[in-house]
């Protein structure tokens, strides 16, 4: 999952759907781009990593197999929704902050930015931040170096075989990456080529909301929530395709979903039911003062005066309030633990 939502765009797409092998899916286009960098030098900082009896993230961050869990014709409120989700204990995660994540965000919505889980060891879903360098034949290329580099294992954000060699990578390792550039590359000189990257890890790290997910357990899944995610990741990979030029099922094949996005839309019901379980455990709903005025914030800074001036540009009223629970249930998280 990938990290803070857009204001109402493209709905709920926790992750950014990218071609795999290609780069970003929509700036990243030459030889192994890196993803933007973490923070400037010196910003990344450790505020209130909390005291022993925490739990050991590389032993609890494992993403729940959600492709058995049952689609049920019942609707998910927040009166009902622990016959959905099992909530996990976020108040025992160990939080670490990057306040740089929050350069740019509004009042009300910068003090939500940042908060990260640091991981004993690079694992699937994890994001590593380092410095790397490349190599072909023991010569340096353009493009092939960067520093403070964030990127997710397992996104297929760079090319095939880079991310696998840092799983189990630790802070302070420096690990040889071995691979091959695809015959297609899009660089010339680099196609088919063997190259060795040196990437020297600086963090691995999971965002804070990823992992209130992943200790989070489903019970079953409900129909209008699924129903809504289908709808707006359906939409949002075709406007990926339209703009690489491919039909929706190419491009589906091509970013590695195959035929059906089902475990990827599962895995956003998780995430709005977690949303929906913390907000239920603090009797919170959308008649909550704490509710009312993170909506009033979120249509304000997307131009909109009330949840109807949305829906008429074209924005269902489930994914404004889908928006919204995310970002109170933040609030409501990072308030419980004491940090804000």
């Amino acid at each position: 999952m990938k990290h803070f939502k857009n204001w109402l765009i493209c709905g709920m797409m926790c992750t950014a759907l990218v071609l795999g092998g290609c780069g970003s899916s929509e700036e990243a286009t030459d030889t192994t781009s890196a993803p933007e960098s973490t923070s400037e030098e010196g910003a990344t900082e450790e505020s209130g990593i909390q005291s022993s009896g925490q739990v050991t993230p590389v032993d609890i961050f494992v993403e729940e197999d959600l492709s058995e869990i049952e689609v049920v014709a019942e609707d998910a409120d927040f009166d009902n929704v622990e016959d959905f989700i099992t909530l996990g204990d976020y108040t025992k995660l160990a939080l670490s902050r990057d306040p740089s994540k929050a350069t740019g965000m509004p009042d009300g919505i910068a003090e939500l930015a940042g908060y990260e889980v640091d991981l004993a060891e690079g694992i699937l879903g994890a994001t590593v931040t380092m410095d790397y360098a490349g190599t072909v034949n023991g010569e340096a290329k353009d493009g092939m170096s960067a520093d403070n580099a964030d990127l997710t294992l397992g996104s297929g954000q760079f090319i095939p075989g880079f991310e696998d060699q840092l799983v189990g990578a630790k802070a302070g390792e420096t690990v040889e990456v071995d691979v091959t550039f695809p015959e297609n590359y899009q660089a010339e000189d680099l196609a088919g080529q063997d190259a060795v990257f040196m990437c020297t890890i600086h963090r691995v790290w999971r965002d804070m909301w990823d992992c209130v997910t992943d200790i989070s357990t489903v019970k079953k899944l409900p129909q209008n929530i699924y129903d809504m995610m289908e709808k707006t990741i359906m939409d949002s990979v075709a406007a990926q395709a339209e703009s690489y030029g491919m039909t929706t099922e190419e491009y589906m094949q091509a970013a590695g979903y195959g035929d059906s996005m089902d475990e990827y839309i599962k895995t956003e019901v998780k995430w709005a039911l977690v949303n929906k379980a913390v907000l239920a455990s603090e009797g919170i709903d959308h008649d909550s003062d704490v509710y009312q005025e993170m909506l009033s914030l979120i249509l304000a800074q997307s131009d909109y005066e009330s949840i109807d001036d949305a829906i008429a540009a074209g924005i269902s009223e489930e994914n404004v309030h889908t928006t919204t629970e995310y970002y109170t249930a933040i609030k409501v998280a990072l308030q419980k633990m004491g940090k804000i």
